[in-house]
């Protein structure tokens, strides 16, 4: 790379990515407290160019742009509801069961940053155009005390909307040297999500909601050259997060025919941790390989992702 100058380039990229998370307690203190389960995976690519002014202080910019496929397969834990039935004497138990939460679609986006001496900023737009189906079997039985035996009826149901979500996102560093090829960065973020649901999204639980989530934590980081010359870059992030604001995306009144509401304000406030390895190397003539590992902890809620990508630079 030379020492001063004007560095033009353009980039195409890759990648896959994978996501699992599990949330506990979903509706504390409530006959209907469930879990959820849910996993993402999907594909992304992009291509962008930047602009770099070397010298005494580096600055310059990076635009471009992306789509990609996501699915995401959501499943909760069976509850059971117990009641007088309708005709006053009788008993009867309600179980939802088999309750699934599929979302499949396409999205895209923009994303620019700029770096000057130390500091770096960068900011994304993305647009998901997402289907989403909810299914679940209703299993009713009603015991009249009688001796006559129990009457048992199963419903299923399913149901499906669009659903759009528009997610802006950015971030702040400072990047402090340390040693030679080691430094540390102070990070913050910010994100803002917000969701429209298609028209059938009342009958299946769903209205539209928004969500602000903060961030802040340090990055280490190093760089080195292996002795087959790739240039190895590896960083280690450590972040705080809250989703300061929820509101909406759930029902909150009882729908007849459908599991007991859960509120998604449930997740308001609450501060978790996140670790993210990041692994970069420069393996000669403009390829560069990337994976990250991410972890996510708190109050009733663990996650893991990793995403995997090749990008060619001229």
């Amino acid at each position: 790379m030379p020492v001063g100058g004007t560095l033009r380039a353009h980039g195409i990229w890759a990648e896959g990515y994978y996501d699992h998370e599990k949330r506990d307690n979903l509706a504390p203190g409530q006959v209907n407290n469930q879990n959820r389960t849910a996993t993402s995976g999907g594909i992304i690519s992009g291509f962008d160019v930047s602009n770099y002014q070397l010298g005494g202080t580096p600055s310059g910019f990076q635009i471009g742009a992306f789509s990609g496929y996501n699915s995401t397969r959501a499943k909760f834990s069976d509850v059971t509801l117990t009641g007088t039935g309708n005709d006053g004497s009788s008993t009867q138990r309600t179980t939802f069961g088999e309750q699934r939460q599929e979302m499949d679609g396409t999205f895209v986006g923009i994303y620019g940053s700029a770096v000057h001496g130390a500091f770096s900023a960068d900011v994304a737009f993305k647009v998901d155009i997402f289907d989403v189906e909810r299914r679940f079997q209703k299993r009713e039985v009603f015991d009249d005390g009688c001796g006559t035996g129990a009457v048992v009826t199963n419903t299923n149901f399913s149901g499906t909307t669009s659903m759009t979500n528009y997610v802006v996102a950015s971030n702040a560093n400072y990047r402090i040297p340390m040693t030679m090829g080691t430094y540390v960065e102070p990070t913050v973020g910010i994100r803002y999500s917000h969701t429209d649901f298609g028209g059938n999204a009342a009958a299946l639980g769903f209205r539209d909601g928004d969500s602000f989530r903060v961030q802040g934590g340090l990055r280490v980081g190093t760089r080195f050259t292996t002795p087959d010359g790739w240039i190895w870059n590896s960083s280690l992030t450590g972040l705080l997060y809250s989703d300061v604001s929820i509101n909406g995306y759930t029902i909150t009144t009882t729908t007849p025919g459908l599991p007991p509401p859960i509120s998604a304000r449930i997740d308001e406030g609450k501060l978790r941790v996140m670790g993210v390895l990041e692994n970069r190397v420069n393996v000669g003539y403009g390829y560069t390989l990337y994976n990250d590992l991410e972890v996510r902890a708190g109050d009733e809620y663990f996650g893991f992702g990793t995403r995997a990508g090749i990008r060619y630079q001229w």
